[in-house]
């Protein structure tokens, strides 16, 4: 909701009361999606809706090319023995209601939501530890 300053008092743009400067707590001179500072705008991925990329839920995807049925043959079928199939590399992103629909991400209770800590990522059980970064 917009402030427009009229004189000495501020009225609200869709509302019809009149407040005197003194009174207001908090003067807002543009809507609250205004305050993130400047953010490049992207598109979504399932819906092309144009937003700040802050906004957006980020996920990577990497893909094989050909599907997994098809790589048997392929293989068979080449003249160099120790060819790898190079794969697709992408970056997704989805509006939170898109993420939920699409099952990206799962909703989460109402003390759960609190936690930003990022997810433990997955390794599988025979990949080595990466070395620890080295300090500055």
């Amino acid at each position: 909701m917009c402030m427009v300053r009229v004189g000495q008092t501020h009225r609200r743009v869709l509302g019809a009361s009149l407040l005197p400067l003194c009174l207001l707590t908090y003067f807002q001179s543009c809507p609250s999606s205004c305050r993130h500072g400047h953010v490049q705008p992207i598109r979504y991925t399932n819906c092309a809706h144009c937003v700040s990329k802050d906004k957006a839920i980020k996920k990577f995807a990497i893909r094989n090319i050909v599907e997994a049925a098809a790589v048997r043959d392929i293989s068979k079928a080449s003249a160099f023995d120790l060819y790898v199939l190079p794969k697709l590399y992408g970056k997704l992103h989805y509006r939170i209601s898109c993420a939920i629909h699409s099952k990206v991400v799962s909703n989460r209770s109402r003390e759960a939501r609190k936690d930003r800590t990022t997810p433990s990522r997955f390794r599988p059980a025979g990949a080595a530890p990466r070395p620890p970064t080295k300090p500055m």
